[in-house]
């Protein structure tokens, strides 16, 4: 493939791949948090496939076929938001390491655990939706649909984890509930990430020409 010569129908593609797969990949904590022996592995077996793809992604971005289109006048920022996407995966790994090497205790505490990973699944659906419709330059109103309920969800998220942290220290001593803290932290890290991407996304809607 040409460098000048990269396509955004190529781009749109691989956009969409990324995005599923950093989906996936945090969907698959669920595994994690479920006790599922094998689920630590998995997870970091997605977030690898989602670096091979958004290695992938910044190299095409980078030799797109000059455009009037967002993806080439906004090719700096778009790869930016594609940087920002990759610390979903990258939380998402981070959290499920930190819980192997821990070995924590959650108790009580798991349910409060994945029902936050189901909050970070969703919203990262919504980042999917959001990001296609500014890729197909669609109504600005479907971005800023979806950015809104990732925020939704980002609220809710925080408030779970208040509860599960609030759950810990009921359940152990405070040397244990300390590091079910950092795990309940992390998980809330992603859901973090998220929004943050979504954030620069309506950012770069806002600059669209």
């Amino acid at each position: 493939m040409e460098a000048a010569g990269v396509t955004d129908d190529s781009i749109d593609e691989l956009s969409e791949t990324y995005l599923e797969q950093v989906t996936e990949c945090v969907g698959a904590l669920d595994s994690v948090f479920d006790g599922n022996v094998s689920g630590v592995d998995r997870v970091e077996s997605l977030e690898s496939q989602c670096d091979e793809t958004g290695r992938a992604l910044q190299s095409a971005l980078g030799a797109a076929a000059p455009t009037f289109r967002s993806v080439y006048l906004q090719a700096g920022d778009l790869a930016e938001f594609y940087t920002r996407v990759d610390e979903v995966a990258n939380n998402a790994e981070a959290v499920a390491l930190d819980y192997r090497a821990t070995g924590a205790y959650l108790g009580n505490v798991r349910p409060h655990l994945r029902e936050m990973v189901a909050d970070a699944v969703v919203a990262s659906a919504h980042l999917e939706t959001a990001t296609a419709a500014y890729l197909g330059e669609d109504e600005d109103e479907t971005v800023s649909e979806a950015v809104s309920r990732i925020r939704t969800l980002e609220r809710a998220c925080d408030d779970r984890r208040h509860d599960a942290v609030r759950v810990a220290f009921e359940q152990r001593d405070a040397a244990d509930a300390l590091v079910v803290r950092e795990l309940v932290r992390g998980a809330d890290a992603v859901v973090d990430a998220v929004e943050d991407a979504a954030d620069h996304l309506e950012f770069m809607v806002s600059l669209s020409p």
